[in-house]
């Protein structure tokens, strides 16, 4: 936090690089918290979607060959060894679709391809990121009137904030099956 989050003063990441451990652990247990509160409506969801950080790609965005989408990117199974595109090929044994984080979380919202996300009927939303954005982010879902619930990345990777050429991410697929039951 010496080092970095001085270099980060002006820029709109300042707040995640300056974050204490104690709200690192606040934002783990507000993930749980929230998904806890959220979980019948999420149930009562007639489809499932997954939407991922571009952290996850084992590619970099330039060499990765996700197609654009109005509910994010989607991967085209360019890197086997991919998360995302293990991850995409588990959510069509299972049931759900996989899109790399969209621009606004409101294309879920109703009237955006369906009662509130692509698709017919309303639309279910995990979202996997850090413990300093996943809660924010299941009261933004909330906030437009889509469930949701929170899935924390293993370890925090990406290189707009933690690290200058990024490390690829990972979650745990289990506890992942688990959110979607």
């Amino acid at each position: 936090m010496k080092e970095t989050a001085p270099k980060h003063r002006w820029q709109y990441d300042a707040d995640f690089v300056a974050r204490t451990r104690l709200e690192y652990h606040l934002g783990m247990l507000g993930t749980e918290v929230l998904n806890r509160a959220y979980r019948q409506r999420f149930l009562a969801a007639s489809k499932r979607i997954v939407i991922v950080p571009p952290c996850m790609r084992l590619q970099p965005e330039e060499k990765c060959k996700a197609v654009a989408t109005p509910f994010g990117a989607r991967c085209q199974a360019c890197t086997p060894t991919c998360r995302v595109h293990q991850l995409t090929r588990l959510g069509e044994k299972k049931g759900f679709d996989v899109f790399i984080m969209p621009d606004e979380l409101r294309v879920f919202a109703k009237g955006n391809g369906g009662e509130n996300g692509p698709g017919p009927g309303p639309v279910g939303v995990v979202g996997i990121s850090c413990a300093l954005t996943n809660w924010s982010g299941g009261w933004d879902t909330d906030g437009i009137g889509v469930p949701a619930q929170g899935l924390l990345l293993d370890y925090p990777g990406c290189s707009y904030h933690w690290d200058k050429k990024g490390i690829p991410t990972d979650i745990n697929f289990k506890q992942l099956e688990e959110l979607l039951k």
